[in-house]
């Protein structure tokens, strides 16, 4: 297996994500040529998407993929996450963020930052969500 390549990733504290979801939310979510202004990936693990309790995600009429870290192997899982736009990362505290930014720039992805603290610092501060069941 080929070493993950450096990349300079970059943390996002809860308060520029929400900025960035109300200025993409304000854009329609989309830039002038259609791609995605910003695409959340939520790849918490199977606990949180299998299981009988309500999940909290975040609120956003933009992009979300869900899927699990070892989904984004399977090209067809990788393409539905757009290389356009901002790809923010989300895991339940952040922690494996930095490892999955390697790991999608190696297959071309240039603007994607974690969240810093994760699912966890978003709830931490109140800020909005969606509950799935």
């Amino acid at each position: 297996m080929d070493p993950l390549p450096v990349y300079e990733g970059k943390f996002f504290t809860a308060d520029e994500l929400l900025a960035k979801i109300k200025q993409g939310e304000a854009a329609g979510c989309l830039d002038p040529n259609g791609n995605p202004l910003l695409t959340i990936v939520d790849y918490r693990t199977e606990i949180f998407l299998k299981t009988d309790e309500s999940i909290p995600s975040i609120k956003t009429n933009c992009r979300t993929v869900r899927c699990l870290l070892d989904d984004l192997r399977d090209p067809e899982i990788r393409n539905q996450v757009p290389k356009e736009g901002l790809v923010v990362l989300l895991c339940e505290t952040g922690n494996r963020d930095d490892t999955t930014m390697r790991y999608l720039s190696k297959y071309g992805y240039t603007s994607v930052v974690g969240l810093r603290f994760g699912m966890r610092g978003w709830i931490k501060q109140n800020y909005p969500v969606d509950i799935t069941e």
